[in-house]
């Protein structure tokens, strides 16, 4: 039984196609694979870039928190309070 199917005037053409539609299949999963490697890619990349920004949001968060940074700050406003009045002085 065998014998008679390899000999088939359809087993050549059968076994053609089938290996013709393996290879498409195997090309498709293979561009398939590219192109999710690809976003994965870009994604890690963006992934690391958010990172980085919370690195530095904490950093600055952790900076404003210090009385360096309100002791500047005062001095910045008092500076520019003083500027104002002295304008204001000036006009009157």
């Amino acid at each position: 039984m065998v014998r008679s199917i390899l000999r088939s005037k359809y087993f050549a053409p059968i076994v053609v196609v089938l290996i013709f539609w393996l290879g498409l299949v195997i090309i498709k999963t293979h561009n398939q694979r590219a192109d999710v490697d690809s976003r994965v890619s870009d994604l890690e990349g963006k992934a690391s870039d958010i990172e980085r920004a919370n690195r530095y949001i904490e950093k600055l968060l952790t900076y404003i928190k210090t009385p360096e940074f309100l002791d500047r700050e005062a001095r910045i406003r008092l500076k520019s309070k003083s500027k104002n009045l002295q304008k204001m002085k000036e006009r009157l």
